[in-house]
């Protein structure tokens, strides 16, 4: 079976009451388990700052899920120029390394 037919969505008036990206999620197992989770605040958005490892990860994700991703050599240039803007003497030489 379609796990789309499975879920069932419903807005809950009392998270707009919590942070503007609170959730919270219940799954319910076919063997009597339940699951729960909540989440005020989203990652990423303040006071729940990523880690530079976090936005790094991110950024990764980002590149795997194109359609086309940018060749692997592109995004380690951009990722060690972006590390370093303050010695980049001209951010147009970027722009490039975005080109397929």
């Amino acid at each position: 079976m379609d796990i789309v037919q499975k879920i069932k969505i419903e807005a809950d008036p009392v998270l707009d009451e919590r942070h503007e990206t609170a959730v919270e999620m219940w799954v319910h197992t076919g063997n009597g388990n339940t699951y729960h989770k909540r989440i005020d605040i989203a990652a990423g958005f303040p006071p729940r700052s990523l880690t530079r490892d976090e936005i790094i990860e991110r950024f990764w994700n980002c590149i795997e899920y194109a359609n086309k991703p940018l060749p692997r050599k592109n995004v380690e240039k951009l990722l060690s120029l972006v590390n370093s803007m303050e010695n980049v003497e001209d951010v147009r030489s970027l722009i490039p390394l975005f080109v397929w």
